[in-house]
């Protein structure tokens, strides 16, 4: 997954940063997130990711987000190839 963070003015913004450290996850100097959920989670699983955006003016912002990581389906529940 891929999430690019939009500010109104990006030439007043002086960092991004990822605050709660998410396995899978990078945030890039220019705001974009990347994240490679688990492969094979075996229930809904919740991740919320908690961005900071730092002004050059020392102000600082705060976006969170949830993702959600859905289980693969069970061979049993997939359609069957057809011949």
């Amino acid at each position: 997954m891929q999430y690019q963070v939009e500010v109104n003015n990006p030439t007043l913004v002086a960092n991004y940063e990822l605050v709660n450290p998410v396995p899978g996850a990078v945030l890039s100097s220019k705001g974009l997130l990347n994240y490679r959920a688990p492969f094979n989670v075996p229930i809904v699983t919740r991740e919320t990711f908690r961005l900071m955006v730092s002004g050059k003016n020392g102000e600082r912002f705060f976006h969170e987000f949830p993702c959600y990581i859905l289980p693969r389906p069970h061979k049993s529940l997939a359609k069957p190839d057809l011949i």
